[in-house]
C-alpha cells in the first residue's frame, strides 16, 4: 500500500476498536428498552424500525458531504449519533429513551457516507474489500467481548444502562475522531 493508504488503514483498524465498543452498546438498545425500561413490544419494535429508517437518511447526506466536507460530517455524526448518549442518565422512561435513540439513529447515518467516501478515495479498489474485512473482524471481536461485559453489568442492575451508555457514547465518538 502507498503511504496514504497505509495511514488510512491503521486509523481505520484502530477506529474499529472504538466502533466495536460502540456497536456492542448499539446492539443492546432493544434489550435495555424491554428489560431495563419495561417498554412494550410495540415501542421496542418502533425503536428497532427507527434504526433502519435512520440509515435511509444516509441517502440524503451526499450533498451535505460535498458542501461541508467529510471531516465536519464525521464530527457531527459522531457528536449527534454517539456522544449524545451522555444524556442517557436522563432517559429514565422508555419514551425518553426512544427519543434519544431517534437522535442517535438519525445522526449515525452521517458517519457511513463520509467514511465510505474517505475509503473510496484512499484505498485502492483491488484492496478495499480485504481492508473492510479486516475492519469488520476487529469490530466484531471487540463487539462480542464488550457485549458480554455490558450484559453482565446489566444483569447486576438493569438501571446501569444510565451509566453504560455515556461511556459507550464517548468511546464510540472516538471512531469518527480518528
Amino acid at each position: 500500500p502507498d503511504p496514504v493508504e497505509a495511514v488510512t488503514l491503521r486509523r481505520y483498524l484502530l477506529g474499529m476498536v472504538f466502533q466495536g465498543f460502540w456497536w456492542a452498546g448499539y446492539l443492546l438498545f432493544p434489550f435495555v428498552l424491554a428489560k431495563s425500561l419495561h417498554a412494550g413490544g410495540g415501542l421496542v419494535t418502533a425503536a428497532v424500525t427507527m434504526d433502519t429508517a435512520g440509515m435511509l437518511l444516509a441517502l440524503s447526506w451526499g450533498p451535505l458531504l460535498t458542501r461541508v466536507g467529510r471531516r465536519r460530517v464525521l464530527f457531527s455524526g459522531g457528536l449527534g449519533g454517539r456522544a449524545v448518549l451522555m444524556l442517557a442518565p436522563f432517559a429514565v422512561t422508555a419514551p425518553r429513551f426512544v427519543v434519544l435513540l431517534g437522535v442517535v439513529y438519525a445522526f449515525a447515518a452521517l458517519v457511513y457516507p463520509a467514511q465510505n467516501g474517505i475509503f473510496q478515495e484512499n484505498f485502492h479498489p483491488s484492496r478495499r474489500g480485504r481492508f473492510f474485512g479486516h475492519g469488520a473482524l476487529v469490530q466484531h471481536i471487540i463487539a462480542a467481548l464488550t457485549s458480554l461485559a455490558l450484559g453482565a453489568f446489566l444483569d447486576r442492575d438493569p438501571a446501569h444502562y444510565r451509566w453504560i451508555y455515556p461511556v459507550v457514547g464517548l468511546v464510540g465518538f472516538g471512531y469518527p475522531l480518528i
